[in-house]
């Protein structure tokens, strides 16, 4: 598995295979991506194949500058509407014992 990290003591790729997990850093971010892809390139090349990809999708930090009070994300301007008149004949047929 190769891994991509912007860590607080710099750029780095983390390899990580049966033996263990190596490490190795970089200090600039076109020499990581340069080298990263060369051994994926090597790997492909010496008959190993891709399992998985998954980028990361997240370009920026959280906006929020506090939690979500429920976890719930939906607004309440997204729910359905509710159609009135079909109510009203709704209420009306209950009232009058028809449901």
């Amino acid at each position: 598995m190769l891994q991509r990290y912007d860590e607080q003591e710099g750029l780095a790729l983390v390899i990580t295979n049966v033996e263990g997990v190596r490490r190795v850093p970089f200090s600039d971010a076109a020499a990581l991506v340069m080298f990263q892809e060369n051994m994926e390139e090597f790997l492909v090349r010496t008959g190993w194949s891709l399992a998985a990809f998954s980028p990361e999708r997240r370009r920026y930090q959280d906006r929020r500058g506090f939690p979500r009070v429920q976890p719930d994300r939906r607004r309440w301007w997204t729910d359905g509407r509710i159609d009135v008149a079909s109510e009203a004949q709704r209420a009306r047929r209950a009232s009058s014992g028809e449901e």
